[in-house]
């Protein structure tokens, strides 16, 4: 299966977070990666800063996303 990008936002002009589910040797895979684009460059490029997970932690990290509230203020509340 060819990687396939879940969700992406950009985090700068230069920047953006992809959340990719990938097949490595018969596994699934959650890949939550930073990709920048340097001047000139058309398409974004992943960088080290990242976290690769097997698919079936994915409930575990929605459940750790679940569990924080945003604030305006851009402070993280703990809400369970």
């Amino acid at each position: 299966m060819e990687d396939q990008i879940v969700s992406s936002f950009k985090k700068s002009e230069t920047e953006e977070v992809r959340l990719t589910r990938r097949d490595y040797k018969g596994k699934s895979y959650l890949d939550l990666r930073l990709f920048f684009r340097a001047e000139g460059m058309e398409e974004f490029r992943p960088t080290r800063k990242g976290l690769t997970l097997p698919i079936e932690l994915a409930p575990e990290l929605e459940k750790a996303f679940q569990g924080v509230a945003f604030k305006t203020a851009g402070g993280l509340v703990r809400t369970a």
